[in-house]
């Protein structure tokens, strides 16, 4: 059982996580995405903890609302973008997934949606083969490196080796994540690091991104957390191999024993 102090512990860490996810939830909603595995950590710390998160959590929203609804008169707590979002990452004029947002076509809406979304569903409908290519270009857009020093005139020395280390260090970094990630399908903790949840965490805030638009810069809030998952991996995968190498040690000398006998 917990003891006292693991208890305040757990209702401190749900409170700070509830605070964290309202806030971030005004600023980009898609973070919703995120929810069912910071539930799941509040689960293991009990009943009191999930009301805890809730609670503090919907301050936040819940009081952006009630000013909306002062100053505007619409008791809305998000955002409105969405749609706007979609087509600009999807359109027939996007190679990159990016900002790029061409005028919508007047078209009669689909499914009740406004014309932002009813163009980028149409374009999903109308050109499926298009809009797979750019799912992908949006995975990989994700995932580039950011040039730390973009100008080439200053690219020498100490920059240059600046700027290499950092991205063959986001290369390791990730190289961990995917062993762990995939690791995870056909091994149990002890076995890897305990780490699920922020794994999760990480995946579900990628993959959000990618029907709508695609920029580098929306890696920012999850990319301490990869490291999170990465570094106990390497430890791990380092313990694996000795361990490994003392098997095929020991057994290796049992062989020898038996020919000597």
């Amino acid at each position: 059982m917990p003891s006292g102090n693991q208890y305040w512990l757990g209702g401190l860490a749900c409170a700070i996580s509830g605070l964290a996810f309202g806030s971030a939830f005004l600023v980009q909603n898609k973070v919703l995405i995120v929810l069912p595995a910071l539930i799941f950590l509040a689960v293991r710390w009990g009943r009191r903890s999930i009301i805890t998160f809730s609670v503090v959590a919907l301050l936040a929203p819940t009081a952006w609302a009630i000013r909306n609804l002062a100053v505007v008169g619409t008791f809305s707590p998000i955002t409105n973008n969405a749609s706007m979002n979609l087509w600009i990452g999807n359109n027939p004029l996007q190679t990159t997934g990016g900002f790029r947002e061409p005028p919508p076509v007047p078209i009669e809406p689909i499914l009740g949606l406004d014309i932002y979304a009813s163009n980028a569903l149409n374009y999903f409908i109308t050109q499926p083969e298009a809009s797979f290519a750019l799912f992908l270009r949006k995975g990989a857009r994700l995932l580039e490196p950011v040039f730390i020093y973009p100008n080439t005139q200053i690219f020498s020395g100490q920059f240059a080796l600046i700027h290499w280390f950092t991205i063959a260090m986001s290369i390791v970094v990730l190289v961990l994540f995917a062993a762990f990630a995939f690791g995870r399908l056909w091994v149990r903790p002890p076995s890897i690091p305990n780490v699920g949840p922020v794994a999760a965490f990480v995946l579900l805030f990628g993959f959000v991104h990618l029907p709508f638009l695609a920029e580098a810069r929306f890696r920012v809030p999850v990319e301490p957390l990869v490291i999170c998952v990465a570094v106990p991996t390497a430890f791990y995968l380092a313990k694996s191999i000795a361990r490994g190498k003392r098997v095929r040690l020991q057994v290796g000398d049992e062989v020898d024993e038996c020919r000597l006998n």
